[in-house]
């Protein structure tokens, strides 16, 4: 019998969410940093169109832990977790439900 981590690691490693054909070329306008994790924003954005929140909300800043090797990791000392992605995000206050997600891509360009 194969263990729960073992399956959730064979899983991710044949899960595929963007078709890598259709991918845009880096030098186009419209190349996104974030093109693989896309499908999994947008249905996220769905979601909270059908969800109807409550009047408490609050504006949460997470670390989504990484110590690989990716540009948008960020190193922030005063967090519990110190290395990964930065990511902001709306959530209800009452259950914890995630109503909107943004991932930091670094400073913007004027």
């Amino acid at each position: 019998m194969i263990s729960a981590s073992k399956r959730f690691k064979k899983l991710g490693q044949y899960l595929r969410l963007n078709d890598e054909e259709e991918r845009p070329d880096q030098q186009s306008a419209e190349f996104d940093i974030l093109y693989k994790a896309r499908p999994a924003l947008d249905l996220m954005d769905k979601f909270a169109q059908a969800y109807v929140p409550g009047c408490e909300l609050a504006v949460v800043e997470a670390m989504i832990g990484f110590k690989g090797r990716f540009f948008l990791k960020q190193y922030l000392p005063g967090k519990p977790t110190k290395w990964g992605i930065k990511a902001w995000g709306v959530a209800d206050s009452a259950n914890g439900y995630l109503l909107k997600c943004d991932i930091y891509k670094g400073k913007k360009e004027i």
